[in-house]
Protein backbone atom coordinates (compact mmCIF):
# COMPACT_ATOMS: atom_id res chain seq x y z
CA UNK A 1 0.00 0.00 0.00
CA UNK A 2 2.65 2.30 0.79
CA UNK A 3 4.08 2.19 -2.75
CA UNK A 4 0.54 2.55 -4.18
CA UNK A 5 -0.18 5.65 -1.91
CA UNK A 6 3.61 7.19 -2.85
CA UNK A 7 2.57 6.88 -6.67
CA UNK A 8 -1.13 8.16 -6.00
CA UNK A 9 0.42 11.39 -3.66
CA UNK A 10 2.75 12.37 -7.12
CA UNK A 11 -0.24 12.25 -9.55
CA UNK A 12 -2.38 14.79 -6.41
CA UNK A 13 1.26 16.98 -6.39
CA UNK A 14 1.02 17.12 -10.08
CA UNK A 15 -2.68 17.68 -11.06
CA UNK A 16 -2.34 20.63 -7.64
CA UNK A 17 0.23 22.37 -9.30
CA UNK A 18 -1.88 22.51 -12.70
CA UNK A 19 -5.06 23.89 -10.74
CA UNK A 20 -2.41 26.63 -9.39
CA UNK A 21 -1.07 27.43 -12.80
CA UNK A 22 -4.06 28.08 -13.98
CA UNK A 23 -5.82 30.35 -10.94
CA UNK A 24 -2.35 32.42 -11.71
CA UNK A 25 -3.41 32.79 -14.77
CA UNK A 26 -6.60 33.69 -13.82
CA UNK A 27 -5.53 36.25 -11.49
CA UNK A 28 -3.23 37.55 -14.01
CA UNK A 29 -5.54 38.74 -16.49
CA UNK A 30 -7.91 39.79 -13.53
CA UNK A 31 -4.95 42.28 -12.51
CA UNK A 32 -4.82 43.15 -16.57
CA UNK A 33 -8.77 44.15 -16.35
CA UNK A 34 -7.72 46.72 -13.41
CA UNK A 35 -5.06 48.72 -14.86
CA UNK A 36 -4.34 51.15 -14.44
CA UNK A 37 -5.06 50.44 -10.62
CA UNK A 38 -1.94 48.61 -9.11
CA UNK A 39 -1.62 46.19 -6.03
CA UNK A 40 1.28 45.56 -3.58
CA UNK A 41 4.25 45.28 -4.37
CA UNK A 42 4.62 41.53 -3.94
CA UNK A 43 1.60 40.58 -6.24
CA UNK A 44 2.89 43.23 -8.78
CA UNK A 45 6.32 41.63 -8.65
CA UNK A 46 4.33 38.14 -9.57
CA UNK A 47 2.68 39.50 -11.90
CA UNK A 48 5.84 40.93 -14.06
CA UNK A 49 7.08 37.96 -13.64
CA UNK A 50 4.80 35.89 -14.98
CA UNK A 51 4.19 38.26 -17.73
CA UNK A 52 8.13 37.60 -18.87
CA UNK A 53 7.06 34.31 -19.22
CA UNK A 54 3.39 34.17 -20.19
CA UNK A 55 1.62 36.76 -22.43
CA UNK A 56 -1.67 38.41 -21.53
CA UNK A 57 -4.60 36.68 -23.45
CA UNK A 58 -6.17 38.73 -25.61
CA UNK A 59 -7.84 36.19 -27.49
CA UNK A 60 -9.25 32.24 -27.94
CA UNK A 61 -5.84 30.21 -28.01
CA UNK A 62 -4.56 26.84 -26.79
CA UNK A 63 -4.02 27.62 -23.53
CA UNK A 64 -2.11 24.33 -22.82
CA UNK A 65 1.09 25.89 -23.45
CA UNK A 66 0.47 28.84 -21.23
CA UNK A 67 -0.44 26.40 -17.86
CA UNK A 68 2.95 24.23 -18.35
CA UNK A 69 4.64 27.48 -18.46
CA UNK A 70 2.56 28.38 -15.22
CA UNK A 71 3.07 25.31 -13.64
CA UNK A 72 6.72 25.73 -13.85
CA UNK A 73 6.35 28.91 -12.46
CA UNK A 74 4.36 27.89 -9.36
CA UNK A 75 6.72 26.65 -7.18
CA UNK A 76 9.27 29.89 -7.69
CA UNK A 77 6.33 32.53 -7.30
CA UNK A 78 6.04 32.30 -3.83
CA UNK A 79 9.38 32.43 -2.70
CA UNK A 80 9.63 35.52 -4.76
CA UNK A 81 6.68 37.09 -3.67
CA UNK A 82 8.17 36.93 0.06
CA UNK A 83 11.32 37.64 -0.85
CA UNK A 84 11.77 41.23 0.64
CA UNK A 85 10.16 38.89 4.33
CA UNK A 86 13.51 37.05 4.09
CA UNK A 87 16.30 39.04 5.80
Amino acid sequence: MGTWGARKLARIVVHTRQVLAIELLEAGQGIDFRRPLTSSTRVERVHSHLREKVARLAGDRLMAGDIAVAAGLVDGLGQLALADRVG
